[in-house]
């Protein structure tokens, strides 16, 4: 399954799409659930709503994060 993946987004990139891995350790099938803190955190530095500016600039609000994690 990996490496089908690897194989579309291998493709995807090559044809001027973006693609950036992360490998979140002790996940299987759903890192958005198995650690929903590390992977927020991911996709927020991605989309360019944390660590970087993004142009054009998400609109905040379209992002909802929960205070408790």
């Amino acid at each position: 399954m990996v490496s089908q993946t690897r194989d579309v987004l291998d493709a995807y990139a090559a044809a001027g799409g973006e693609v950036t891995e992360i490998t979140v350790e002790g996940a299987g099938h759903a890192p958005h659930l198995e650690r929903p803190a590390q992977f927020r955190q991911a996709l927020l530095t991605h989309i360019g709503y944390v660590g970087r500016p993004a142009d054009p600039a998400p609109p905040t609000e379209a992002i909802i994060l929960r205070s408790a994690d």
